[in-house]
């Protein structure tokens, strides 16, 4: 899921080019970066959907993460777009920075944001289902990819499960 949210990232380098490779190389690496993420996440949604990993998760607060996309593309996307990769070292510190960030995205769980999922009209909400009093740790938060546009207090939401944290919603037919 990390590596597709940095399609559009792939698909600008793809147009811009470098003159480190082949340009047709590099926009087949491109293209690669862009279709397989991408698939593999249609695919797990696919299977999760045909394997009816289906959780009804209890909201007791639902936070709107739409401003998430908007920082990812300011702050992450077009800054690393900008730089140069017409050295090998400036290539190579690109690829350094990118990887880093796709480090970064992994571990503070912010896998889930995709420019996709907001093409196709997704939205992204933060949920804490209610406190539990089971003596297990606190509030579990989880990330619900849905066509709503707002969640209720106290919703019981149907979601496949794409990963340990993160759901997906899809449109009513």
């Amino acid at each position: 899921m990390v590596l597709a949210s940095f399609s559009p990232l792939f698909l600008l380098w793809a147009i811009r080019g470098t003159t480190h490779f082949n340009n047709y190389v590099f926009v087949a690496i491109c293209g690669f970066l862009i279709v397989f993420p991408n698939a593999f996440l249609l695919w797990r949604i696919g299977k999760a959907q045909s394997n009816s990993d289906v959780k009804t998760i209890s909201v007791a607060f639902a936070e709107d993460h739409r401003e998430h996309v908007i920082v990812y593309l300011f702050a992450i996307l077009f800054p690393v777009y900008s730089l140069s990769l017409d050295t090998f070292s400036n290539f190579l510190s690109a690829v350094v920075a990118l990887t880093i960030i796709l480090a970064l995205f992994w571990c503070l769980n912010l896998h889930y944001i995709n420019i996709f999922f907001s093409f196709f009209g997704y939205n992204l909400f933060t949920l804490v289902p209610p406190q539990r009093n089971d003596g297990i740790s606190g509030e579990e938060r989880l990330v619900l990819i849905t066509p709503r546009a707002f969640i209720r207090k106290d919703e019981q939401i149907d979601a496949v499960r794409i990963s340990d944290t993160v759901f997906f919603e899809s449109k009513k037919e």
